[in-house]
């Protein structure tokens, strides 16, 4: 078991912010205080960290506004050598920057500084990539532009939904915290510069998770992938009620000259074939399941 002096506040409210603070405790390493939220309308990962923390006997405390003073005290108090920020989306201002005698750890699942940013898990896989980022770095008061700590590739495979990606991301993060951890503790961290040829990817909306038919089945795979849970899925209308997608994949058929929409085959109330803008789609879950015949159309 590693054993560590370093007196450490974790910020987050996500899945995988209670991994990261579950895996330092099982690691030594010492944990002062919590920050989290008790609920969110928008986190579709969201983890209250509040029952992990009093598990572990750690103090913590609840923020609507990360940069108000009264957090901004509760921080000081505890006296932190470092805070580690894994999954909020709230930026930090100098003010609680300031605080740690040696500084404020970020996290972000892309190869930095390309895709700062919202959502970076979706994109890439929602955008077909094959890789992915996960890097740790010193956080300032710019979105995800800090000096890099540590970076790993992550691998995505054409199977790898985003549970599946969330999963690897996270395995990775696991073992790059604690060398980071170390590094620090030892005085001896690599600090790489981002370059600014970078580039940020928005906050999605509702609108970027509507399946249209005329996209290529490999798009909708994807975007189907990017969006399945803990995310609210893509979706489609059907005689005025909306369906969620979880799982797809391309076939091939015989069929030629199908309009976009058109149902080829049905096997059951959630699995259908769909010809698609170019190939055609095996919708494999839909929730609810959809009463459809052969020759229907979406």
């Amino acid at each position: 078991m590693i054993s560590s002096a370093l007196k450490i506040v974790l910020l987050g409210n996500v899945e995988f912010s209670k991994s990261m603070l579950i895996h330092l405790k099982q690691n030594n390493f010492n944990i002062v205080g919590v920050l989290t939220k008790s609920s969110s309308v928008f986190n579709a990962d969201f983890c209250n960290l509040g029952p992990v923390a009093e598990n572990y006997d750690i103090p913590y405390n609840y923020f609507t506004d990360i940069n108000s003073d009264c957090i901004r005290d509760w921080l000081i108090s505890k006296e932190p050598d470092l805070i580690i920020c894994v999954g909020i989306s709230q930026l930090l201002k100098n003010s609680i920057l300031i605080i740690p005698n040696i500084g404020t750890i970020g996290f972000h699942p892309s190869k930095l500084p390309h895709n700062r940013g919202r959502h970076p898990i979706i994109w890439a896989l929602a955008m077909g990539h094959n890789e992915i980022g996960s890097t740790f770095f010193l956080m300032n008061e710019d979105a995800d532009a800090g000096p890099i700590l540590s970076q790993k590739i992550v691998k995505i495979s054409k199977n790898d939904y985003a549970y599946d990606l969330q999963y690897k991301v996270t395995e990775c993060a696991k073992s790059q915290i604690i060398s980071v951890l170390e590094n620090i503790e030892s005085k001896i961290p690599t600090l790489i510069p981002q370059v600014k040829n970078g580039n940020s990817w928005r906050k999605r909306s509702k609108r970027d998770g509507a399946i249209d038919w005329r996209m290529s089945a490999m798009s909708i795979r994807n975007l189907v992938r990017a969006l399945s849970r803990p995310y609210p899925g893509a979706s489609f209308f059907y005689r005025d009620s909306e369906y969620h997608i979880w799982k797809a994949d391309i076939i091939e058929t015989d069929a030629i000259n199908s309009e976009p929409g058109k149902i080829l085959q049905v096997q059951s109330g959630t699995e259908f074939v769909v010809a698609c803008g170019y190939q055609c789609l095996q919708v494999l879950d839909v929730d609810p399941p959809i009463d459809l015949e052969q020759g229907d159309y979406l």
